[in-house]
C-alpha cells in the first residue's frame, strides 16, 4: 500500500468537510478519526455531513464545528435535491474533504463542489473523483478502517475511543428516570434486546431468564431499552420474566439513552447501535455476537467490554439474513452472560 504524506494535503486548511456513514454504529466508528483530524488541525472549521436520523449522535461533539444534514429522503432527494446539496457544499469553500462514506455519488459531489483535496478509499471505481485515493485495507475493524485513511496521509491516530457527549439536560433526564424507577440498592443493569437484523438478536426466553437470574441472585434493578419498535419486544420479556422490570423502550432519544446507559452499572446487548453507545460512555458491557464479526464491528475503547460468541459447528460469522435456525445466537448460554455480568460488577468494586 502506497503511503502518502501530510505534504499531500494543505498544512493549515481553514475549512474541512467530512462525509460519514448512515448508521448509528458507523457514525460512532468515525468519531476517533474526527478526534485525530481535530488534533492535527486544531484551528480548522470542521463540518460533518450526515443523514438526519444519525445527526444527534454528533451533537455536542467537541471535535466538530458544524453539522450539515444530508436530507436524502427529503430536500436532497433525486437529481434536483443533489444539486441543492452540491450548491450548499460549494458555498462552504472547503479546502479538504475526507470521505469515510464509500459512496461514489458523495465523491462525485465533492469533486463538482471543487474541493481541492478529496481523500477517500478507492471503492466503487470512484478514484477519478478523488485527489488522493487510498487502497482499501482488508480485514480490519471499522474503527481502524477509518483511522487507516488518516494514517495514509500522515495524520497521527492515538486513540480508538468513541466520542459521544450527552448534554447536561440529557443527564438530568436520565437521573430523573432512575430516581423514579430504581430506588433499590442492587446494581442497575440495562438490557437492550433489539437489533436491526432479527438474526443478531438473542431470544425473548433468554433475556427473560437472564433478567430473573440478575434479580433473584443480585437484587438487580433491570431496565429494558430500545426504540419505539422495540416496545412489544420489551413487554414480552417483562411479561415472561414476571419480576419488576422498568421499560425505557420508546421513552428515550439517542442522547437521553446514552445518558441513561452512562449512569447504569452494566449493559447487556447484541450487535447494535446502543451497544456501541454503551462503549462510548464507558459503561461496562456484555455484547453477544452471532452472524456478524466482532473483529470487524465489535465495540472498542478503553472501557470494560466482554464479547461472547457461541462455540458451534457452523460457519460464523456468516452474515446470513435468512438463516432459520439462528444457532449462533441461541447457543449463547444464559449462565455465561450472567457470569460475564458478575465479572464486570466485580471489576467495579
Amino acid at each position: 500500500m502506497t503511503k502518502h504524506t501530510n505534504m499531500d494535503i494543505p498544512d493549515n486548511p481553514k475549512r474541512i468537510l467530512v462525509w460519514v456513514k448512515n448508521w448509528m454504529g458507523d457514525v460512532l466508528f468515525t468519531t476517533p478519526a474526527l478526534s485525530a483530524i481535530r488534533m492535527r488541525f486544531p484551528n480548522a472549521h470542521i463540518a460533518v455531513i450526515i443523514v438526519p436520523w444519525c445527526a444527534e449522535i454528533l451533537s455536542g461533539n467537541p471535535d466538530i464545528n458544524e453539522i450539515i444534514l444530508n436530507q436524502e429522503r427529503g430536500l436532497h432527494k433525486g437529481f434536483f435535491g443533489r444539486i441543492r446539496l452540491l450548491k450548499q457544499i460549494y458555498s462552504g469553500h472547503y479546502d479538504v474533504c475526507f470521505l469515510f462514506h464509500r459512496s461514489r455519488t458523495r465523491a462525485f459531489i465533492s469533486f463538482l463542489a471543487q474541493i481541492p483535496c478529496r481523500i477517500g478509499y478507492n471503492t466503487k471505481k470512484r478514484g477519478r473523483f478523488l485527489s488522493l485515493n487510498i487502497a482499501v485495507p482488508r480485514n480490519v475493524h471499522m474503527v481502524d478502517y477509518n483511522l487507516e485513511l488518516l494514517r495514509q496521509v500522515g495524520l497521527q491516530t492515538d486513540s480508538r475511543d468513541y466520542v459521544l457527549c450527552p448534554a447536561e439536560e440529557e443527564i438530568k433526564w436520565a437521573k430523573r428516570f432512575l430516581k423514579r424507577n430504581c430506588a433499590g440498592t442492587g446494581p442497575i443493569i440495562v438490557l437492550n434486546p433489539g437489533g436491526n437484523w432479527m438474526n443478531k438478536r438473542w431470544s425473548v426466553e433468554n433475556f427473560s431468564k437472564l433478567a430473573e437470574m440478575l434479580y433473584e441472585q443480585l437484587s438487580a434493578q433491570i431496565i429494558i431499552t430500545g426504540a419505539d419498535k422495540d416496545i412489544p419486544l420489551a413487554n414480552r420479556i417483562s411479561e415472561k420474566a414476571q419480576i419488576p422490570i422498568h421499560i425505557a423502550a420508546g421513552k428515550t432519544t439517542i442522547k437521553t439513552l446514552a445518558a441513561l446507559i452512562s449512569l447504569c452499572d452494566v449493559y447487556v446487548g447484541c450487535d447494535s447501535g446502543p451497544t456501541h453507545m454503551a462503549a462510548a460512555v464507558r459503561t461496562p458491557l456484555v455484547v453477544l455476537f452471532g452472524p456478524t464479526d466482532p473483529e470487524i464491528t465489535g465495540p472498542v475503547g478503553s472501557g470494560h467490554i466482554e464479547v461472547l460468541v457461541s462455540k458451534i459447528d457452523c460457519k460464523v460469522p456468516c452474515y446470513e439474513l435468512d438463516c432459520t435456525e439462528n444457532k449462533c445466537m441461541e447457543k449463547i448460554e444464559v449462565e455465561d452472560v450472567f457470569d460475564a455480568c458478575l465479572r464486570l460488577l466485580a471489576q467495579m468494586r
